[in-house]
C-alpha cells in the first residue's frame, strides 16, 4: 500500500507494548544487511550481516491461531461482503481487525508477552540493532503484502481466500427453509393425500339462497311476452321445476 499504513500500525503497536520507542527512529539508518528474509507460520527468520561482516540468526516470532480459531475467523469474515470483495481484490480492509477483536483473537501484538524476539549475535539489548533491521524488513513486507500479516497469523493468503471463497458459495447455495418444512422425499406418503382433517359439513344454505329463480331478479326484464304473460313471470315455474324446489 502506497501509504504505508500496515507498516505504521505493526511498528506502533512495537511501540505500544515497550519495544519501539528507543529503537524504532534507527531502523533506517542502521548499517545492518539482511542475506535473507522469510516469514512462516508464527515466526519470521532472517539471517543478517553485521558491519563488522559477521553474520547472525534473528528470529521474531509471535502465536500462530490454530485452526479453530482461524475457522472462527474465516467465517466471520466471509459473512462481510464488503471485506470479501476488498481481499478477493488483493486488498486488506484496515478495519478488519475488528473482525479479529470481537472473538478476541488480536491480528497484531498487544503486549510484549505476544511476541518474542532473539538473536544469536553476544548483544544482551532485546531488541538489537539486527532484530531492528528485520522488524524494519517485516513492516515494509506489510505494505508490499498486508496478507503476510494473516501467513505470519498462521493462514497464508492462497488458503485464506480458498477457504473463503468455499464458504461464500455454500451460503449462497443453500436452499431457503421455512420452519416445519420437510423435503420432497419425506413427503411422498401424503404427496397425494392431505394430513389435514376434512372440513366440517357447511351450515345449511339461507332461504333466500335456495330460492332458484332470484337469477330472473338480477337484471332489468327484458321487454319480452309470451302468451301475454312477461318473460321473467312465465321463466319461474321452469327454474322451480329444474331443481326441484
Amino acid at each position: 500500500m502506497s501509504d504505508a499504513l500496515w507498516s505504521r500500525r505493526f511498528l506502533d503497536a512495537l511501540t505500544t507494548i515497550g519495544l519501539g520507542s528507543t529503537w524504532l527512529p534507527r531502523r533506517r539508518t542502521t548499517q545492518v544487511q539482511l542475506l535473507s528474509f522469510s516469514v512462516a507460520k508464527s515466526v519470521v527468520i532472517a539471517t543478517v550481516q553485521a558491519p563488522d561482516g559477521e553474520p547472525y540468526r534473528a528470529r521474531i516470532a509471535m502465536r500462530a491461531f490454530g485452526a479453530g480459531e482461524w475457522a472462527q475467523l474465516q467465517r466471520a469474515i466471509a459473512e462481510r461482503t464488503r471485506y470479501m470483495a476488498k481481499l478477493l481484490s488483493g486488498e486488506l480492509p484496515l478495519d478488519i481487525e475488528s473482525v479479529f477483536d470481537e472473538l478476541d483473537l488480536p491480528l497484531l501484538p498487544r503486549s510484549s508477552r505476544d511476541i518474542a524476539m532473539d538473536c544469536s549475535c553476544p548483544n544482551w539489548e532485546v531488541p538489537c540493532e539486527h532484530l531492528v533491521a528485520v522488524c524494519g524488513r517485516l513492516a515494509d513486507a506489510f505494505d508490499t503484502d498486508p496478507f503476510t500479516v494473516f501467513a505470519w497469523r498462521g493462514c497464508p493468503r492462497l488458503e485464506l481466500l480458498d477457504r473463503l471463497v468455499s464458504l461464500r458459495t455454500a451460503h449462497q447455495s443453500r436452499p431457503a427453509t421455512t420452519r416445519g418444512s420437510r423435503s420432497l422425499a419425506e413427503s411422498m406418503g401424503v404427496f397425494w393425500g392431505s394430513e389435514l382433517p376434512a372440513p366440517a359439513s357447511p351450515p345449511p344454505l339461507a332461504e333466500s339462497v335456495r330460492q332458484p329463480d332470484l337469477v330472473l331478479d338480477q337484471v332489468a326484464p327484458p321487454d319480452i311476452s309470451v302468451r301475454g304473460q312477461p318473460l321473467v313471470d312465465a321463466l319461474r315455474p321452469l327454474y322451480r321445476i329444474i331443481t326441484g324446489t
